[in-house]
């Protein structure tokens, strides 16, 4: 998937408005272009004109009132569904020019009118992004949600349930957890999905929450119902829960691959302090002892080596990549202990 950075944002509210004016927008945007560019403090020219167009007080300010006027029916939409003052504010600068970064509805506009026969179903997708409390959208038909696998930790010893660690939480349509040797790590991944939502808060207390998506007509009804921790985080967790027989597969066989790898690396060690030993007589019966230790540990790599397979036999999850992937991190997080403990 390509960086977020690059995305083309929008909100919400202003990219249902802009659909609504479609047939204005081209005309309307050259005006609002030129009426923005006159004047140098143009943020209160733009809240004078918000203000006209609400009828919230008198203003004597006859450019805003008349540029109002001249495109009335196009404003009255947007107020509508935003705001005037957002709609500009939010796209353009002082001098009239499109921002880089956020509300890119030049862009949008294309887009729309690339896709005009589909209009009705994106507004059907708009109005279930809007029923989630969704604030941002952001669109680039270059997604592709299936190339990220996707994290988030949790206690699994709390009592409150609420422990969770995560800055933002991402939800897929189609989602697959992916059996890992951590116990409160919880991996997954999409099989297919139009659509990743971020969820920073589950009240969206501070508009926050966005999805990514690479169409904006896709059927609406694969959202979730709605942005709750029942209908999104638990559905996670619950799979997690069904997927414990895989987890624990997986630990087992980097345990005893781990285990095996100790063995042997004490086993060379300790031949290493054997061979430097001066009492032949001890060093020769040690030796032997060894030598059947030795011998142990290779019928363990290959029970293990049988283990190994056993389990990519009979799991449509567990590959070898995946156990290779588990046990490098299992070694890492170990290495990290190690050094902690120091």
């Amino acid at each position: 998937m390509k960086k977020e950075e690059n995305n083309n944002k929008i909100t919400t509210n202003n990219l249902i408005a802009l659909i609504n004016i479609i047939d204005y927008y081209e005309e309307f945007s050259k005006n609002m272009k030129r009426f923005i560019s006159k004047k140098d403090n143009n943020r209160d020219l733009i809240e004078r004109l918000e203000s006209i167009s609400r009828n919230e007080i008198c203003i004597k300010d006859m450019g805003a009132r008349n540029f109002y006027k001249a495109n009335k029916d196009a404003i009255d939409i947007i107020n509508n569904y935003s705001s005037i003052h957002d709609f500009i504010c939010l796209n353009y600068d002082y001098r009239g020019i499109p921002f880089d970064n956020y509300d890119k509805l030049d862009y949008y506009y294309d887009y729309l009118l690339k896709n005009k026969n589909k209009i009705e179903q994106i507004k059907l997708t708009l109005r279930k992004i809007k029923e989630l409390d969704l604030t941002i959208i952001n669109l680039n038909e270059e997604y592709n949600f299936t190339e990220s696998n996707y994290y988030f930790s949790f206690n699994p010893y709390s009592i409150n349930k609420e422990e969770f660690y995560y800055e933002r939480f991402y939800y897929l349509d189609n989602i697959q957890i992916l059996p890992n040797y951590e116990k409160n790590v919880i991996e997954y991944c999409t099989k297919k999905s139009d659509y990743k939502i971020v969820i920073k808060s589950f009240d969206n207390i501070y508009n926050s929450n966005e999805i990514y998506v690479n169409s904006l007509f896709f059927n609406p009804n694969s959202l979730p119902i709605n942005i709750s921790r029942e209908e999104t985080l638990d559905k996670i967790l619950n799979m997690k829960k069904e997927n414990n027989i895989e987890d624990r597969k997986i630990r087992e066989a980097i345990e005893l691959s781990v285990t095996t790898d100790d063995l042997e690396d004490q086993s060379i060690k300790t031949s290493s302090i054997i061979n430097k030993m001066n009492n032949e007589i001890y060093k020769k019966e040690l030796n032997i002892l060894l030598n059947n230790i030795l011998d142990s540990i290779s019928k363990m790599r290959e029970i293990e080596h049988l283990f190994y397979q056993d389990i990519i036999n009979n799991s449509k999850k567990i590959n070898e990549k995946r156990l290779s992937k588990e046990k490098r991190l299992y070694l890492e997080k170990r290495s990290m202990n190690e050094l902690d403990s120091d």
